[in-house]
């Protein structure tokens, strides 16, 4: 049996408010036992796949309103508490112009409001495994940039500053 643990406790606590929010503007519907969420085939993938790596989510996460947004509320489709990140998978990206226009807008928003998030397109379903690891990972550990990982891109050492020792080894 999987030992329960206080940050376990702590993400039950936050997905129970999660559901009681929810249900309160009509976004949940329990009677509906297979999908209360209203979920996509795509966004269904997407949660099967965050079980099978044993990411603990909270579906549907209500933000409610964000500075700069002409909605009242926003609703990500996951949040993993654990990494304090957000996943949208953009099911209707490409269907019409509209669509890329409303999704661009709500990434500009929590771009505004500090939210960090994973997109997740249709086409990165087909590895969509892979996908969820890669862009966890680089969100919760960024590349370092080539000037702080290597002398490529830094400037070049003033003479004044090598010390002398080096100066007759190269020149001698």
């Amino acid at each position: 049996m999987k030992q329960r643990t206080s940050h376990n406790y702590g993400i039950d606590a936050l997905l129970k408010k999660n559901i009681e929010t929810l249900k309160s503007i009509g976004k949940y519907n329990e009677n509906d036992r297979q999908n209360p969420y209203s979920r996509t085939d795509g966004e269904e993938i997407v949660a099967r796949t965050l079980a099978k790596l044993k990411i603990r989510y909270i579906p549907q996460y209500y933000l409610g309103r964000l500075n700069g947004d002409n909605c009242n509320y926003r609703i990500s489709d996951f949040y993993l508490p654990k990494e304090k990140l957000h996943i949208e998978f953009l099911g209707r990206w490409n269907k019409s112009e509209l669509d890329n226009r409303s999704y661009k807008y709500k990434m500009a928003i929590y771009h505004r409001n500090n939210i960090q998030f994973v997109s997740i397109f249709p086409n990165n379903l087909f590895n969509i495994t892979w996908v969820l690891k890669t862009r966890i990972q680089e969100k919760l550990n960024p590349p370092k940039t080539i000037s702080s990982r290597s002398p490529i891109g830094q400037a070049p050492t003033p003479v004044s500053d090598v010390p002398k020792s080096w100066l007759y080894r190269l020149f001698s």
